[in-house]
C-alpha cells in the first residue's frame, strides 16, 4: 500500500526487516537540495529547481498503512539521531533505477 525512500542506514537490509520481513526493495534516487550525512542533515525544496543534489537509496513497497510503519519505524534504535526530537514526512517523487516515477513517502 506504501513506497518509503529510504536512504543512510535504513538502507541495510537487516534494518528494513524489522519493520516488515515481506516487502518488495528497488535502488532508487530522488532529487534533494542539500545532504550532509555527517550531520543526518536533508533538505528538500518545494521548488523543484533547487533540488540539484542526486540522493541514492532503496524505495521500499510496504503492504501496510504509513501509520503502522511509522511505528515500527519509531521502534528501530539503531537509526534514530541522536539530539533529533523531530522528523518530518512527506511525499516525494523517486525514481528507480530504470527510471520509473514511484511516488514515496521520506522521513527526514
Amino acid at each position: 500500500m506504501v513506497y518509503i525512500f529510504f536512504y543512510n542506514k535504513l538502507t541495510n537490509l537487516d534494518l528494513i526487516n524489522k519493520i516488515n520481513i515481506q516487502h518488495d526493495i528497488y535502488d532508487g534516487i530522488i532529487d534533494v537540495k542539500n545532504y550532509d550525512k555527517e550531520n543526518y542533515i536533508l533538505e528538500i525544496s518545494d521548488k523543484k529547481e533547487e533540488n540539484n543534489v542526486i540522493l541514492f537509496g532503496k524505495i521500499v513497497y510496504f503492504d501496510m498503512n504509513i501509520c503502522d510503519i511509522i511505528k515500527k519505524i519509531n521502534n528501530i534504535e539503531e537509526i534514530h539521531i541522536k539530539n533529533k526530537e523531530t522528523y518530518i514526512l512527506t511525499l516525494i517523487n523517486a525514481f528507480k533505477t530504470n527510471k520509473e516515477l514511484c511516488p514515496s513517502y521520506i522521513i527526514y
